[in-house]
C-alpha cells in the first residue's frame, strides 16, 4: 500500500501511487478468489457425480483466472516501483536527475486508466492546494531538518529511505502477524474438515483422483498463504537493517547510498502490499513513534525527514 502525503507538485507520484493502489486493489480480489477455491475443494469431500465434477470445474477456472491476476500483478508493482526511483531521484537531484525517455516510456507502459485515473488525482490536488493552502504550524523544526540538507541531495534522499525503513518495518511485521494468524485460522479449519469429513467418505474409485488433485490444490493455496506471509517476516527484518544502518552512522559515501537505495527499491517491489486496515490501524502510534525519534535525529545531528512516502 502507498501512502501519499505531497507537500509539492510531483506528477510521477500520483502515477506510481496509483498503480500501487491498483496492484493492491487486484490483490485482495485474487486472495477472494482463492478462498473461493479453498471453499469448492473443501466441498468437494460431500459432493460426488455431476455436483463434484461441476465444483472442479468452478475450481479450476478461478484457479486459472487467479494466476493471470497473479503476474498481473507483479507487473504493475514492478512498473509502480521503477516509476517511484525516478520520482525519488528527482525530489532529491532535481530535474538534472530525470531520465526523461525512460520516463516517458513508463508512463506510457502503465496505460490510458492509469493516465487518466492520475490526472484526476492531479487535478484534485492542485485544487485542493489552491483553495487551502499548506500551513506547515506545527511541523516547522521538520521543516528546517529538511532545509538543512537542501543542498545535500544524497543525505535527503537517505533520510527519505530513513524514514521509509522505519514504517515499513513496523508494518511488514503487523502484516506479518496478522497474516501468520489468518494462516493458522485456515490450516485449523481445513485440518477440523477433514477429520470430521473423510472418516464419513464412502470410497469412490471414481472420484478418487479428483479428490486427490484438489487436495494438492489446496495444499498449493495454503502454502501461498504461507510464501506470503514469510517474505512479511524477512522484507521487516531488511527493513529493519536499514534502518539501524541509517541510524547508527552520520556519514554514508555515495556507493553505500545507491546500495542502500537498490536494496530499499528491491524490497517494496517483492513484498505482499500492506493491507490498508493495518496502516489505518497503527499510523498514529507509528507517527508518535517517529516524532520521538525525529527529536533524538536532530539533536544527535544525524539525517531526517518530512513525510511517509513508503509502499
Amino acid at each position: 500500500m502507498m501512502v501519499l502525503k505531497l507537500k509539492k507538485f510531483n506528477e510521477l507520484a500520483f502515477y506510481y501511487n496509483t498503480l500501487l493502489t491498483d496492484a493492491a486493489s487486484l490483490a485482495n480480489q485474487r486472495k477472494l478468489l482463492l478462498y473461493c477455491v479453498l471453499v469448492c475443494l473443501i466441498a468437494s469431500l460431500y459432493l460426488t457425480k455431476v455436483s463434484l465434477y461441476g465444483t472442479s470445474a468452478i475450481a479450476l477456472i478461478l484457479q486459472i483466472i487467479t494466476m493471470f491476476m497473479d503476474q498481473k500483478i507483479k507487473a504493475k508493482r514492478s512498473l509502480a516501483v521503477e516509476i517511484q526511483k525516478h520520482s525519488m531521484l528527482m525530489d532529491f537531484f532535481g530535474a538534472k536527475a530525470a531520465n526523461q525517455p525512460e520516463i516517458e516510456r513508463l508512463k506510457i507502459k502503465a496505460g490510458l486508466s492509469i493516465y487518466n485515473q492520475a490526472k484526476v488525482k492531479r487535478e484534485l490536488f492542485e485544487k485542493e492546494k489552491n483553495e487551502k493552502p499548506i500551513k506547515e504550524e506545527g511541523k516547522s523544526s521538520n521543516l528546517k531538518e529538511n532545509q538543512k540538507y537542501d543542498d545535500k541531495p544524497n543525505k535527503k534522499l537517505l533520510s527519505k529511505i530513513h524514514e521509509n525503513s522505519y514504517w515499513n518495518n513496523n508494518l511488514y511485521n503487523f502484516s506479518y502477524q496478522a497474516s501468520i494468524n489468518l494462516v493458522a485460522i485456515v490450516i485449523f479449519l481445513i485440518f477440523i474438515v477433514l477429520v470430521t469429513v473423510i472418516p464419513n467418505i464412502k470410497l469412490d474409485t471414481d472420484y478418487t483422483i479428483i479428490r486427490l488433485i484438489f487436495t494438492v490444490m489446496s495444499f498449493g493455496i495454503i502454502y501461498e498463504f504461507i510464501e506470503a506471509t514469510l517474505k512479511y517476516q524477512n522484507s521487516s527484518k531488511v527493513m529493519k537493517d536499514l534502518d539501524q544502518k541509517i541510524s547508527s552512522v552520520s556519514e554514508i559515501n555515495e556507493q553505500e547510498i545507491l546500495s542502500i537505495f537498490s536494496t530499499y527499491l528491491l524490497i517494496i517491489s517483492t513484498t505482499p502490499h500492506i493491507p490498508k486496515a493495518i496502516y489505518i490501524k497503527y499510523q498514529d502510534l507509528l507517527n508518535a513513534g517517529w516524532a520521538s525519534r525525529l527529536k533524538v535525529i536532530n539533536e544527535s545531528s544525524t539525517l531526517s525527514v518530512n513525510d511517509y512516502e513508503g509502499v
